[in-house]
């Protein structure tokens, strides 16, 4: 899968969105996911809410412990990524067409 030309943060989001709806389908809290995959709290709830990247030790222990395939995974984070990146270009195109009196 190619990542690149997505922004960091559009990854980051996807990432936590479908980690996080993996955590609450499992009825679990991110301090119990911490724990069993050996993170701090914090990083784990950082990763949840898409403030920041995984490592890879990070994620491959995220993974195991909420029993989810990697490139499964990575796939539907690509996809929402993605998502999120072509309304983000798509927005800003729309700003830039915009006539300039209607600006201010």
């Amino acid at each position: 899968m190619d990542f690149i030309g997505l922004a960091p943060q559009h990854f980051d989001t996807a990432l936590g969105t479908v980690l996080t709806t993996a955590v609450q389908a499992q009825g679990w809290s991110a301090q119990k996911v911490a724990v069993f995959a050996r993170l701090r709290p914090r990083t784990v709830r950082r990763i949840l809410t898409g403030k920041t990247s995984a490592g890879t030790v990070q994620l491959h222990r995220l993974l195991q412990v909420l029993q989810l395939d990697h490139d499964a995974t990575m796939r539907t984070v690509y996809i929402e990524a993605r998502v999120a990146q072509l309304a983000a270009d798509t927005e800003a195109a729309e700003d830039r067409d915009r006539p300039r009196d209607m600006l201010g």
